[in-house]
């Protein structure tokens, strides 16, 4: 194709970036009919900062693929935003270190489905695939759950987290003569102290007793979700690909690339039918060391099919010719030219907000600035919005529409709020002024409804300072936005009645999140009384939730009161799987404060139930701290403000009794099970919430023998072995009772 013609991307004309262009038409066939033999997929890399223009150019390439013979319509086409999915989904919302790659590939999933609904029959395995998943899990918690009197090992690892021992198994062991430092503070993680020393000998004995209770397919899923899940969703890509080939463009990548590791796993597996467009930040080509992580860079894997393109910067002639195309009417010279290709570096985000300052009429000079060979990147870019925003009305209604497009960042709940007008509101047309500022201002998204990075963080940080964030405009802005997220929370929580619910629902789980956010900005207390009480909710029902909500008053850190900041790191205990117990004991203690009739945080509806979270995890905390007077008044306290209808807290506090329940009745000075009135106590309620929960029902039957209670004993061994009849210990307890007795010959049985 010639580029004599201009060519123009949504409207915009495009410049430059011929080699990418041409490596891009050259490498669309070997994706229709790869070599014989290949395996892999083609991969293009976009990298480079922010307004260097890898949407554009993936944009482009788009088009060249729908409209340009020969291969026009030839190829599939399924386009990832990962900001505009961040904005959308709150398992993205947690912090760039949290996402999951299960996360994400759930993302690609829905993504895939939503673009075309009969390709989801092709992901049948990958949906299997996250049930046995769960499935093993849970197959791996009762195999780890202690059951017998002999069962030293699962005592051992009462109250870890399962996923964190997948964890453990998958290290390696430590090299003979070195200690297992690395593995201890493994074990430490996921909720288990060891020391360094027994480490080693600990790992071997979980991974004999997974291996003895878990089939090879569960227990492979079990150590390697990642793996098995990836592997599963790229086999749905690829059969997919086998009828048409298929394009997967992945924007702002950065956002997602901690999961690299496992996306890349996917890509494999979806073989050689498909091309992945990859535009993000950081430069994913090279291998390299970080510290003790060694990053493994695709050009070690993709060597055949890899196509890296850093983008730079535009050439002085694209910057005269865009330009030239934006304001006709004021051509540039020779010198102006230069000027402001210095003063843009090339950068096409730059470029196009200096380019609609010139078409006002701004004076090249205040341009320019003292914009030098040696100003970094992303001044540059601020820079320019810093100019950009001198030119627009003071208080005009663009200026408050740009605010809005940054506060918002992609919430279409927030932005309608900010920019309906408060009289006569009603016919307000979201689209067309989306439209219009689209068309006036360069600083706009062309394709999702925000700014650019650069300009929005700019505008973020400035109004941020206290003395702005006072300004009237600012507060009604915020107002109206808050208003609208109570009217949509409580719209959904009119269909989700319990707490458990909510929590565990997308759309209100990015809705809380949203409200902290702007409630931040309207007064730290409002906001810390808002986040509080969710974030117990949090700690019981969603990861998401509570990792949310602290990666929000995070994102304050510098702008927090000397409290909030002190509260801030007292809560972020709760941001992880099992905080050491001095952390937890401050999150908890900073909590029960809060929830004080004085202070009454936790006031209001679900008060009980969130007081019930509160004491559930005090207990917990005790059970560590070996205070276990103190645990099972806290478990019972807890039980008393159980939700009528709920069933996760139940359930919990039904784990964490039985854990307790087996520490009571085998002391770690004794060998052998003893009385103890409070197990005896908790334990009928332990079967009665979780009836498959056969370790339980193996307790209850020995406190039921040695309270001489023979009859129920013999009941409680019977249901353990129902549920199980390999695991021996019922059996064993059961032939006690028997011969205990005179029933010699059953006992023998």
């Amino acid at each position: 194709m010639s580029n004599q013609q201009p060519i123009y991307v949504n409207d915009e004309l495009f410049l430059g970036r011929v080699e990418e262009q041409e490596t891009f038409r050259r490498m669309l066939p070997g994706v229709m009919t790869p070599p014989q033999g290949e395996e892999l997929p083609y991969v293009i890399l976009l990298y480079g900062g922010g307004g260097m223009g890898k949407t554009t150019l993936a944009r482009r390439f788009r088009n060249i693929a729908e409209t340009e013979p020969p291969c026009e319509g030839l190829c599939q086409i399924l386009w990832i935003d990962w900001e505009a999915e961040k904005e959308k989904h709150a398992a993205l919302r947690v912090g760039r270190e949290h996402i999951s790659a299960e996360a994400v590939f759930e993302r690609i999933h829905a993504n895939a489905i939503h673009t075309d609904e009969s390709w989801g029959r092709h992901f049948k395995t990958y949906q299997q695939m996250r049930q046995q998943r769960d499935e093993a899990e849970k197959e791996a918690a009762k195999a780890l759950t202690a059951s017998g009197e002999q069962d030293e090992l699962a005592r051992t690892l009462t109250g870890a987290v399962t996923g964190g021992l997948a964890k453990v198994i998958r290290m390696a062991l430590p090299p003979v003569g070195e200690t297992g430092e690395k593995l201890a503070q493994a074990f430490l993680q996921a909720g288990v102290t060891v020391g360094a020393a027994q480490a080693a000998a600990l790992r071997g004995q979980i991974e004999a007793r997974l291996k003895e209770r878990l089939d090879t397919k569960q227990y492979l899923l079990f150590l390697n979700p990642h793996e098995q899940l990836a592997r599963a969703l790229g086999e749905g890509l690829k059969k997919i690909a086998q009828h048409k080939p298929l394009l997967v463009f992945c924007d702002t990548y950065e956002i997602i690339d901690r999961a690299d590791l496992w996306v890349r796993e996917m890509m494999k597996a979806a073989g050689p039918h498909l091309l992945w467009v990859i535009a993000g930040r950081h430069d994913l080509v090279r291998s390299r060391q970080f510290g003790a992580d060694y990053f493994r860079g695709y050009s070690e894997e993709f060597a055949r099919r890899l196509q890296p393109f850093d983008m730079l910067q535009l050439a002085q002639a694209d910057v005269q010719a865009y330009f030239a195309d934006v304001a006709p009417e004021r051509p540039l010279s020779a010198e102006e030219a230069a000027a402001l290709s210095q003063a843009t570096r090339g950068i096409p985000l730059a470029m196009k907000t200096a380019a609609a300052l010139w078409q006002r009429g701004v004076p090249l000079a205040e341009l320019v600035g003292e914009v030098t060979a040696a100003t970094p990147h992303k001044e540059i870019v601020a820079h320019m919005t810093s100019r950009y925003l001198l030119h627009v009305v003071k208080g005009g209604e663009d200026e408050t529409a740009l605010y809005a497009l940054a506060l918002a960042n992609g919430n279409m709940t927030i932005l309608r709020a900010m920019l309906t007008p408060a009289e006569n509101g009603a016919g307000f047309d979201l689209a067309g002024r989306l439209a219009q500022l689209r068309r006036d201002y360069a600083a706009v998204h062309l394709y999702e409804a925000r700014l650019h990075e650069e300009p929005a963080a700019f505008l973020t940080a400035a109004l941020r300072d206290e003395v702005r964030r006072g300004e009237q405009r600012l507060r009604q802005m915020h107002e109206r936005a808050a208003a609208a997220l109570r009217d949509e929370l409580a719209q959904l929580e009119g269909e989700l009645p319990l707490l458990e619910e909510r929590a565990q629902d997308e759309d209100w789980v990015q809705a809380a999140l949203a409200l902290a956010r702007t409630l931040f900005w309207l007064d730290e207390q409002q906001a810390w009384q808002w986040l509080v009480p969710r974030l117990l909710e949090g700690l019981a029902y969603s990861r998401d939730l509570r990792r949310g909500l602290l990666h929000v008053a995070a994102a304050w850190q510098d702008n927090l009161s000397r409290r909030g900041k002190q509260r801030l790191k007292k809560l972020q205990a709760a941001d992880g799987p099992v905080p050491d117990v001095e952390a937890e004991a401050e999150m908890l203690a900073e909590l029960e404060r809060l929830a004080r009739p004085s202070v009454g945080w936790l006031n209001g509806e679900g008060e009980a139930e969130r007081r019930a979270i509160l004491d559930w995890r005090l207990g917990k905390l005790y059970e560590r701290q070996q205070k276990y007077d103190a645990a099972v008044r806290a478990y019972e306290k807890a039980e008393r403000g159980l939700p009528a209808d709920g069933e996760r807290l139940q359930e919990q506090l039904g784990e964490a009794m039985d854990d307790l329940a087996g520490k009571l009745m085998w002391p770690e000075s004794g060998g052998y099970a003893i009385y103890h009135a409070d197990a005896a106590r908790l334990l009928p309620k332990v079967v009665e919430w979780l009836p498959e929960r056969q370790g339980a029902w193996y307790r209850l039957g020995g406190i039921r023998w040695l309270d001489g209670k023979l009859e129920e004993a013999i009941a409680a061994y019977q249901e353990a072995i129902a549920l199980d009849a390999k695991f021996a210990a019922p059996h064993h307890g059961l032939g006690i009772v028997y011969r205990s007795l005179g029933r010699t010959e059953e006992a023998i049985a």
